[in-house]
């Protein structure tokens, strides 16, 4: 009878420590996504839901050169602006093993897991763009942007 108490506490225990793991885990990935992570680089929304404030009242910031952190099933940062025909390097610090993908602009790089790649393009057109990796699952789980050529 102790015997069954006993192992019944110490599932009770198991389960309890990694749930609280998990829980931890989901709660310090909240608040990394929260805060920049790219010090020095103010993103504009490219629109707003209401108010007296619209992005026309806001200055563009362009960065033909960008620091993007890639994690887990997410970019940071995840919008960025670029002028049309000039040249962009995006230096990219991999968290994993990932990719870095713009498709209208015939990007597709590696990325290793604790290392930079830095990524050269120039874009010939303008518009708005997704950048993603392409590694299964990824892109579907959240890990994509946008590019906006200008």
């Amino acid at each position: 009878m102790h015997k069954i108490l006993a192992v019944c506490m110490l599932v009770l225990v198991v389960v309890a420590a990694a749930g609280g793991f998990f829980l931890f885990q989901a709660l310090e990935q909240s608040a990394k996504q929260s805060r920049p992570s790219v010090a020095g680089q103010m993103l504009i929304p490219v629109s707003t839901q209401s108010g007296s404030q619209t992005t026309a009242d806001k200055p563009k910031v362009y960065h033909q050169a960008i620091d993007i952190e890639s994690r887990s099933f997410s970019f940071a940062p995840n919008v960025f602006r670029v002028k049309m025909g000039e040249s962009v390097t995006a230096t990219v610090t991999a968290r994993g093993e990932h990719t870095f993908v713009v498709d209208e602009f015939h990007v597709d790089e590696k990325t290793q897991d604790g290392e930079k790649a830095t990524i050269r393009f120039t874009p010939d057109k303008k518009g708005v763009f997704s950048f993603y990796c392409s590694r299964p699952g990824h892109r579907q789980a959240g890990q994509q942007g946008v590019l906006i050529v200008e």
